[in-house]
């Protein structure tokens, strides 16, 4: 459940929810 543009620091990289 990612918000749409949300830098997940996770990922390290602002992702959309359709990535």
């Amino acid at each position: 459940m990612f918000e749409p543009r949300k830098c997940s620091s996770h990922y390290g990289v602002c992702v959309t929810h359709s990535a």
